[in-house]
């Protein structure tokens, strides 16, 4: 999955516009841009829109549904990646888990 971060970066860079141009178009502070491409700091969707409208595109989002594949065939899938990627995707839903806490702390939904 990519982060929005990421996007942002690729997208300024695509432009060939700097953190600090970006800044000056947004009126957003360039350390605050910083952190959200490195992914230190999780924007709104609607910080995240405003910034890539500062760069004169419009993003969107499309939702398909996921395979179901069931129990055993998810467990075997587990099982098949290394003890490395089975940790990177134990960190990944623990910060999905943590976000949809903070979410739901703040009363967004």
């Amino acid at each position: 999955m990519t982060e929005l971060g990421d996007i942002l970066r690729r997208a300024r860079e695509d432009q060939g516009i700097s953190q600090r141009a970006l800044a000056r178009r947004s009126g957003i502070a360039q350390p605050a841009i910083s952190r959200i491409e490195r992914g230190a700091e999780s924007p709104s969707f609607e910080r995240f829109s405003f910034l890539v409208s500062c760069l004169g595109l419009k993003p969107s989002v499309e939702l398909a549904p996921l395979p179901y594949r069931g129990d055993r065939e998810a467990a075997r899938d587990v099982l098949e990646r290394s003890p490395s990627e089975r940790l990177a995707g134990a960190v990944k839903d623990a910060e999905i888990a943590r976000d949809l806490r903070h979410r739901g702390l703040a009363g967004e939904r």
